[in-house]
C-alpha cells in the first residue's frame, strides 16, 4: 500500500517530517522524497533529512529524489552516505545537463544496496550509445557549459517570478529551487487556456493545488512570449 503525507500550502509546502514519521506503519520499508519537490520547487533541509533518517533508522530506506538538485541552494545530501546507511540518492542527466533523451541517471547507495539493485536489475540496462553519449555529456567543457545554463535558468526564475507576482489575477508565487515555481491563481484555468492558444503551455492541476499553475522556466526569448500571453490575458480583464 502507497502511504501519502501532503505538504501544505500554509506551510509552503515544506515536508512535515513529524507528520511523515507519525504516517510510517510498523513495515513500512521505503519512504521516497524530493528535493527540490516537484511541482513545488521546495527544498528539503538537511536537518529535517537528519530527523527523517534518525526517525526510520533501521526500519525504512529514504530515497532522496535530487533530480532538480542543481538549480537549488542546498547541496546534495551524498555525504551524508557514511552515517546513515539507509539513504538512497537519485540522480538524472536529464534537467540540469538537459539530456532527457537518454533517459540515464544514477542511484547512489551503500553497498549492500547496489548490490541488491544489480541482483533485479535487467541485463544490458544501458545502451551502448546511450552509454558513448553519457560519457560525452561528462567531459569538462559540457560540465561548463551545463553550469552556465544552469546559471542562466536561476536569474531568469528569479526575474520571471517577479514579474508574474505582479499580474493581478495571480494570488501568490512560492518560492523555488528547481528550474520551475508554483503560483496560484484564482483564475487558473482560464489562464492556462489562453496561454495554450498562445502556444504557451503551462501545467495546470487537480485535486488541492486546481487554483495552482506550474511555469518552467525557458530562455529569454521563451520568458518574453510567456509575459506577452500574460498581458493579453491582463488586458482581457
Amino acid at each position: 500500500a502507497v502511504i501519502e503525507v501532503p505538504m501544505l500550502a500554509e506551510r509552503d509546502f515544506v515536508l512535515d517530517v513529524d507528520a511523515l514519521l507519525d504516517a510510517c506503519e510498523e513495515n513500512t520499508r521505503l519512504v521516497f522524497v524530493c528535493s527540490p519537490n516537484n511541482p513545488t520547487g521546495t527544498p528539503l533541509p538537511r536537518a529535517e533529512l537528519v530527523r527523517l533518517l534518525d526517525g526510520r533508522a533501521e526500519q525504512s530506506v529514504i530515497v532522496v529524489d535530487e533530480a532538480y538538485i542543481e538549480f537549488g541552494n542546498e547541496p546534495s545530501v551524498v555525504d551524508v552516505l557514511g552515517r546513515f546507511p539507509n539513504i538512497v540518492v537519485l540522480r538524472t542527466l536529464s534537467k540540469a545537463l538537459g539530456f532527457a533523451g537518454a533517459r540515464c541517471g544514477a542511484v547512489i547507495g551503500s553497498s549492500e544496496v547496489v548490490r541488491m539493485l544489480n541482483a533485479v536489475q535487467a541485463p544490458y540496462a544501458l545502451a551502448t550509445p546511450v552509454v558513448e553519449c553519457v560519457e560525452d555529456a561528462l567531459v569538462d567543457e559540457e560540465l561548463r557549459k551545463a553550469e552556465n545554463m544552469v546559471a542562466d535558468v536561476v536569474r531568469e526564475r528569479e526575474r520571471v517570478m517577479q514579474r508574474v507576482a505582479r499580474y493581478p489575477f495571480i494570488d501568490k508565487v512560492w518560492p523555488s529551487d528547481a528550474n520551475f515555481f508554483l503560483a496560484r491563481s484564482s483564475r487558473a484555468a482560464a489562464v492556462l487556456s489562453r496561454c495554450a492558444e498562445q502556444k504557451v503551455l503551462l501545467r495546470g492541476f487537480s485535486g488541492d493545488l486546481a487554483d495552482c499553475l506550474r511555469i518552467t522556466i525557458g530562455s529569454r526569448s521563451d520568458n518574453e512570449r510567456l509575459f506577452a500571453a500574460l498581458d493579453a490575458f491582463a488586458g482581457e480583464l
